[in-house]
């Protein structure tokens, strides 16, 4: 079955629903569709590191959830991103559903992916700020660095770090240190 996609408007949700379940990450910005590509190995190492780390901190802290993708982030009928990894404090569980989460979370993080860095970064960027995500991390897995960018009235500051460490400024104490991030791990033989 192939979808037939309307061109003569903005896309919305309800559109989304006639495309292919074939594994795809789909993603509506401002009512254009975007089709992420599948995740080469050095994301998928970065995405789970940062996922255990950011889970073992709010479960130890009792402070939300953390999801990675694919999970729906919807702000209105024309916005639905798939972030990398999205948390949700406990004051604001009320935003997850089944399906995802409805409503602004509390952390947004993009791995870059090569000939997307504008997508991910600039694209991405202006929406979370947009619609007031209080904080976005920009992964840059190839050079072992975490941008964190923190919500002030509605654009983004850049939250310097002098020892490339990323730290949370919404959740205190959660911090990651990108070094490493994407490597292999140490093979020993024997």
């Amino acid at each position: 079955m192939v979808s037939t996609l309307p061109d003569d408007r903005p896309l919305t949700v309800n559109d989304l629903e006639g495309l292919p379940d074939d594994g795809a990450r789909y993603e509506l910005i401002w009512g254009e569709l975007y089709v992420s590509p599948t995740p080469n190995t050095r994301h998928q190492r970065a995405s789970s590191r940062l996922l255990v780390a950011i889970d073992g901190f709010l479960a130890r802290n009792n402070a939300g959830d953390v999801f990675h993708a694919p999970l729906h982030v919807q702000f209105d009928r024309h916005n639905l991103v798939q972030p990398d990894l999205v948390v949700v404090g406990a004051e604001k569980c009320e935003i997850i559903h089944d399906t995802g989460v409805v409503g602004a979370p509390d952390l947004c993080i993009e791995i870059l992916t090569p000939g997307r860095r504008n997508f991910d970064f600039i694209k991405k960027y202006v929406l979370y700020a947009r619609y007031g995500v209080p904080e976005y991390w920009v992964v840059d897995a190839e050079r072992e660095r975490i941008a964190v960018h923190v919500r002030v009235t509605s654009r983004y500051e850049p939250q310097e770090s002098d020892d490339g460490v990323a730290r949370s400024v919404i959740f205190p104490g959660l911090e990651f240190d990108p070094r490493g991030i994407a490597r292999p791990p140490v093979r020993h033989h024997g």
